[in-house]
């Protein structure tokens, strides 16, 4: 005895790997969404880095040695 599954009917297996192929589509549009913040974040961690290294570099006041 032989069963066929209608076309028209959905399987429990097919519904199940529908329910997946969304989940991980929408698990990629929000790791693909977190790794374009990120990449923004390191570009201004970069950017701050350098401007304060410039304004250490040019408004450092000289202070005297400890022992004064």
């Amino acid at each position: 005895m032989s069963f066929r599954i209608c076309p028209l009917v959905s399987s429990p297996w097919r519904r199940r790997s529908r329910i997946r192929d969304r989940t991980v589509a929408e698990l990629n549009d929000v790791i693909a969404s977190q790794w374009r913040r990120i990449d923004t974040l390191e570009r201004q961690i970069a950017r701050l880095r350098e401007e304060f290294q410039t304004l250490g570099l040019r408004d450092a006041p000289e202070r005297p040695p400890p022992h004064y």
